[in-house]
């Protein structure tokens, strides 16, 4: 019996295509994740990424359904771990199938397979997604992004 249910979508390195790049900058530039989105399209225009940094993207049918990134540096003052989980974003449509939790997997291999013992994120507010997914809480600030904030932002830590 067929399963409908079980997507089959390939979770990929946007730097191996120009064309996935393409399609990821013009997803990112209008997608739902607020200003999150049309800063990542802009890094990516910018061929900001270096080292070991890499955006992946999520892709159905030939069409972007979320992406998620490893970074050298986080949002978070004065925090010099590495490497961060960051621009975790799914679309609405394709959420609680796991895709987050893929693009997860993904990075956290690629992070241990290049000598990294932990992977580290920081999220406002989806701590408890994140307990399942395997992070821990390390420490709450309410200073990032340069500034200090009233609401605080969790830096969480997961082992490889």
């Amino acid at each position: 019996m067929e399963n409908k249910d079980i997507m089959n979508y390939d979770i990929v390195d946007v730097s191996t295509s120009a064309i996935l790049m393409k399609d990821l900058i013009c997803y990112a530039k209008t997608c739902s994740f607020q200003g999150t989105g049309s800063y990542l399209a802009e890094l990516l225009s910018d061929y900001a990424f270096e080292e070991y940094e890499k955006v992946y993207t999520a892709i159905l049918n030939h069409k972007v359904i979320g992406f998620a990134a490893i970074v050298k540096e986080s949002c978070a003052e004065n925090d010099s771990n590495s490497p961060w989980l960051d621009f975790l974003f799914v679309d609405e449509k394709y959420r609680n199938q796991h895709v987050g939790l893929a693009f997860i997997s993904k990075i956290c291999n690629y992070a241990k397979s290049i000598g990294f013992d932990f992977l580290y994120l920081c999220t406002l507010s989806h701590v408890d997604y994140y307990k399942k997914a395997g992070f821990d809480v390390l420490y709450t600030t309410n200073y990032y992004n340069g500034a200090k904030f009233e609401e605080s932002m969790s830096i969480m830590k997961k082992p490889l």
